[in-house]
């Protein structure tokens, strides 16, 4: 899809005009409104909407996002893009991900949820804040069922922190609207709420007009007006020395406004300029050079033109990326507008016509569709669908799609070319039989008109047709055949690459890598050639998978990485998701299994969240083959499963082989003999019509080890020749070498040694790789009978060694796996919380750093919930945190956010809110070192025996890593962290002195000391230490226990010992 450009005015405030009023009882409201989800704004027109938005802006302390609707926004697209681009506008590190999911839309209609949902995912993971989104004059887009419907989904699906106002003339009726004012998530104002009352009409007079009105003078306008603010401004009836003004619901009288006071005041050739661009929705100098210049007779100063209008204040406002193009005010333009056809109604039509054309020019396709539109010129629809989707129907199939629906039956049959485009989106929605006859019968015409442009860019597009069947022979044909056609022709360099890239994914099926590649590397010299940057990371993820298939391995990883890290930059979820499934496959077959399973954890993510389903079914199939070489088939089983339940909603033979083949090989590995037969069928039934090398291979592969295992290895020495004869074709050394490893040991079964000989010599030909160590551990009861045969046995030996290494780490890399997985059986939900010494919060293993709850209030609050062991209310937690806050809204407001970030970091039930009370839930699956710590304690108070008693407390000190929330001073914080040391303290003492009792003086010192080291001034250590001296007979020790403890007391507390521990240590030393 074509980038649409940024009106800057459509997505920030409109400037506050000096006239109007601030209105703080509207304002009041419309704030209180806002702690719905959903606040309908609605109207007449002149009400003072939009004014009350934009004061809203001014006062709220909400971030707000701005976008002002106009006619064009009645394409979903279009208003899809303003809405993301007014988001981003506040919110800059918003919108990549949403945007990449947008540009591959086939069907706003179709895939709105896929889109909705990205949107949603990435406004949470991004904005972690209350935020307002406002849209001004909805009621433009009345009647436009694909934008009601995505705002009735997105305001479900969005999180509480997003407060949507929609301002409109007329009512918003969304589908779901019923319910959501029932869920309490919708406010509103409506026109009673706007019209202006008695106080407010006579500040506005006084401030507008200098004029004192009396209660009765403003309760008359009232009457006359019912509060309508625009009949107020222009209104003077019972208004003693207010001048009268035209009334701006008059059409006669506003166009006499227009015309005495703006445009009649121009000098003629200003005149005139303003009427010209006034066809323009949006003009600068360049476009008025290539529009206009033909109705002057002399070259004109375009750029001195577009600043007087400027100057003048002409109602125009800046809009385009940096400002530089202009966009007239409606309600002027459509003046203008009607002045041009009543004076120069010959020359609207000639304008238009090169306003259309210039559009084509610059790519803008769908501004010169509206043209094309506005002049009813078929033949110029027919042009423009051509151009457009020549090089480009990828990105604009969505355009095109409702463009054709635009034309005629007979303008469809009559235009190849525009069967030619309707038959390629028939074959990318699936269907096939249509698709291929469309393009079947505009080939014939060209072929006829000898339209060599038109007949290679069919032929290309029919080739998807046998292409998306398997029939990959027959899309080559096609595919060679424009590949002729155009391969001296320079201007069409674009349609050649594009031809052999579709060249080199059939050849791919087909197995032939190497052929594949070369194809490849010529697309990537000619799109570097013609500087199309956009479409080399494709090209580079495809030369990337070739190399891995040719088994070079770093070649492969450097590419798939550099461009992984280009999708990442974009945040192409989609591309993304299709590279992380090429990395994970790869880092599996050469072993790197902690690699693969992150990249395929990575690349689940992105597909899930792309909503790339065909991507995710696949993944699920690499998924379970990584688990079942891992030997946890249970896992394997699971991911197939799901697969295949993906699997029902498409019918793909590359899907469906992949997963019967998986499924077929888990059996194997489970040695279910029983079940690979059946799997064997089905797959024979599925590759029926396959020409690929590589799956006839993977099935030949499967029944020769079915066969070996089986004890038929005659058999099993025929399929895996055919196998290895199969893979070598194909150019896939890493399968080959595994599949001689499996014919090796078939021969040694057959007591075929030497042949058995010498093909594990052709295995170890370099380095022995992954898939054929694994294969050699699956092989050992037949392997080993070659250990002892010279430089096979040398082979044999290290594949044997390096097999036992490898099934020696498994149990290792699946603990490693399980521990770091995240979509793969995630577990429920762990939170394991840390309170002493250096504090932490994880989550499924994830540390949660100060940037997740983004400010140390937030995380301050997390623990003050965690200590309460009561509800409380709003009140009084804002007490302990924000006493210095006085402005009841702002502090309001502050404790909104805090809990919402809260609950962004640590989940959205972890603090409950019941009957106005709010508490940490305790419900949850969750670990607490202080409450550990004091429950711990209580068991050693209530247990029975020493040893008993001497565990619990052992268990508790263990959690002690330092005192309760360090660092952190709040009154709150202060008053548990001394009841946690004293709680500490005394168990050290109890357990130092449960190890005294058992004369173990080493352990019992050691506890003294720790308790001293903890608080230095705690004067039962140093007098347990004392006693463990003297037990140790250690006058010595006792002396400078004592000592210190005189030391330590006077220079933190200034004291000296007490008479405890005086009369202790006499007694001790006497």
């Amino acid at each position: 899809m074509t980038p649409i450009p940024i009106s800057k005015t459509k997505i920030i405030p409109p400037r506050r005009r000096p006239e109007w009023l601030t209105r703080k009882r509207v304002l009041s409201a419309l704030f209180e409104a806002l702690e719905k989800k959903l606040v309908l704004v609605s109207a007449p027109a002149g009400y003072g909407k939009t004014a009350l938005l934009i004061d809203a802006v001014k006062e709220s302390e909400l971030v707000c996002c701005w976008l002002s609707l106009d006619e064009l926004d009645r394409d979903p697209q279009r208003f899809l893009t303003y809405l993301l681009a007014s988001i981003v506008e506040r919110f800059p590190k918003m919108g990549a991900q949403t945007s990449v999911v947008m540009q591959n839309l086939s069907s706003f209609e179709e895939e709105m949820e896929r889109l909705i949902v990205a949107l949603v995912n990435e406004t949470y993971e991004t904005i972690h804040e209350h935020f307002v989104l406002i849209l001004d004059d909805f009621h433009i887009l009345e009647g436009v069922q694909p934008v009601y419907d995505f705002l009735n989904r997105f305001v479900q699906l969005v999180d509480d922190n997003c407060h949507i106002i929609i301002s409109s003339r007329t009512l918003t009726t969304l589908e779901d609207l019923p319910l959501m004012v029932a869920r309490e998530q919708v406010g509103g104002l409506s026109f009673s709420d706007l019209a202006f009352r008695i106080e407010e009409i006579q500040a506005l007079m006084l401030n507008n007009d200098n004029i004192q009105l009396s209660d009765e003078e403003a309760k008359k306008l009232i009457d006359e007006t019912e509060g309508w603010i625009t009949g107020l401004q222009f209104s003077s009836a019972g208004v003693p020395g207010r001048e009268r003004r035209p009334n701006p619901n008059s059409g006669m009288e506003l166009s006499d406004y227009l015309g005495q006071q703006v445009l009649d005041r121009q000098k003629p050739e200003m005149r005139m300029l303003l009427l010209r661009t006034s066809l323009m929705d949006e003009f600068d100098a360049s476009l008025c050079e290539a529009v206009l210049a033909p109705f002057y007779e002399e070259k004109q100063d375009w750029e001195a033109f577009i600043q007087t209008i400027v100057k003048n204040n002409l109602f125009t406002l800046p809009v385009g990326p940096e400002g530089g193009s202009l966009r007239y005010h409606h309600l002027f333009r459509d003046y203008l507008r009607q002045r041009m056809r009543k004076e120069y109604g010959d020359e609207v039509k000639r304008i238009l016509e090169r306003l259309g054309k210039t559009y084509e020019s610059q790519g803008e396709w769908e501004k010169a569709y509206a043209i094309i539109r506005q002049l009813g010129d078929m033949d110029a629809l027919v042009k423009l669908i051509d151009l457009s989707s020549f090089n480009n129907l990828q990105n604009t199939r969505r355009l095109i799609e409702r463009w054709l629906r635009d034309l005629p039956p007979s303008i469809v049959r009559t235009h190849p070319s525009i069967l030619s485009v309707q038959g390629t989106l028939k074959l990318i929605h699936g269907d096939h039989r249509n698709g291929v006859a469309d393009l079947e019968s505009a080939i014939k015409v060209f072929r006829k008109e000898n339209n060599v442009p038109q007949l290679a860019l069919a032929l290309t597009r029919h080739s998807y047709g046998p292409r998306y069947l398997g029939d990959y022979h027959a899309a080559l044909d096609d595919l060679n055949e424009a590949l002729q056609l155009i391969e001296d022709r320079d201007a069409l360099q674009e349609l050649y690459a594009e031809a052999l890239r579709i060249k080199s994914a059939c050849l791919l099926r087909l197995g032939d890598n190497r052929q594949a590649l070369k194809c490849l590397e010529q697309v990537l010299d000619i799109l570097l050639r013609l500087d199309k940057q956009k479409s080399i990371p494709e090209v580079l993820t495809d030369i990337g998978l070739l190399n891995h298939n040719l088994g070079n391995y770093s070649e492969a990883e450097h590419t798939f990485l550099r461009v992984l890290n280009i999708w990442k930059q974009e945040g192409n979820l989609w591309a993304q998701a299709g590279l992380l499934n090429n990395l994970g496959n790869m880092y599996h077959q050469f072993g790197e299994y902690e690699k693969a399973a992150a990249a395929y954890e990575d690349g689940l993510l992105s597909a899930r969240r792309s909503q790339h389903t065909r991507m995710e079914t696949l993944i699920s199939i690499g998924i379970g083959d990584l688990y079942n070489d891992l030997q946890d088939f249970e896992i394997a089983g699971q991911n197939y499963d799901h697969a295949e339940r993906k699997l029902e909603e498409r019918d793909e033979v590359f899907l469906l082989f992949s997963l019967y083949i998986g499924r077929a090989n888990l059996a194997l590995s489970q040695k279910d003999f029983d079940a690979v037969p059946t799997w064997i069928q089905t797959l024979e039934k599925v590759t029926k019509k396959s020409q690929s090398h590589y799956e006839k291979g993977l099935l030949a592969f499967l029944s020769g080890k079915l066969n070996l295992l089986q004890n038929t290895p005659e058999k099993a020495v025929s399929c895996l020749k055919h196998a290895i004869s199969r893979f070598d074709q194909s150019g896939l050394p890493l399968e080959a070498a595994s599949a001689r490893v499996w014919l090796a040991s078939a021969y040694v079964a057959a007591q075929q040694g030497s042949a058995a000989v010498e093909t594990i010599k052709i295995v170890g030909v370099g380095k022995p790789q992954h898939l054929a160590i694994s294969a050699a551990g699956q092989c050992r009861q037949w392997l080993g009978k070659l250990q002892k045969d010279g430089e096979a046995g040398r082979i044999v030996r290290a594949l044997l060694s390096q097999a036992e290494k490898r099934t020696a780490r498994l149990p290792h890399v699946r603990r490693e796996i399980r521990r770091h997985a995240r979509v793969v059986e995630v577990p429920a939900a762990y939170i394991h919380i840390k309170g002493f010494g250096n504090s932490s919060v994880v989550i499924n293993n994830k540390e949660l750093s100060i940037s997740d709850f983004q400010t140390q209030s937030v995380r301050d609050l997390f623990f003050f919930f965690l200590l309460q062991t009561r509800p409380l209310t709003k009140e009084q937690i804002m007490e302990q945190f924000w006493q210095n806050m006085e402005d009841p809204a702002k502090l309001r407001l502050r404790f909104k956010n805090d809990v919402y970030r809260l609950r962004r970091a640590v989940g959205s039930e972890v603090i409950r809110y019941d009957n106005l009370l709010y508490s940490f839930n305790r419900s949850l699956n969750y670990e607490y070192d202080v409450e550990a710590f004091e429950s711990y304690l209580a068991r050693a108070r209530s247990a029975q025996t020493d040893s008993e008693r001497m565990e619990w407390y052992r268990r508790a000190i263990n959690l002690v890593s330092g005192p309760y929330l360090n660092n952190n001073y709040f009154n709150w914080v202060i008053a548990a962290r001394e009841r946690l040391d004293t709680h500490y303290l005394s168990a050290l003492i109890a357990l130092a002195e449960l190890h005294l009792k058992q004369a173990d003086l080493n352990e019992a010192q050691a506890l003294c000391q720790r308790a001293i080291q903890y608080q230095p001034f705690y004067e039962a250590a140093y007098r347990l230490l004392m006693q463990v001296y003297h037990r140790s007979a250690s006058k010595a020790g006792v002396i400078q226990t004592y000592e210190a403890c005189k030391t330590a007391l006077r220079k933190q507390l200034s004291v000296s010992p007490s008479p405890e521990t005086d009369a202790l240590y006499r007694k001790l030393i006497s």
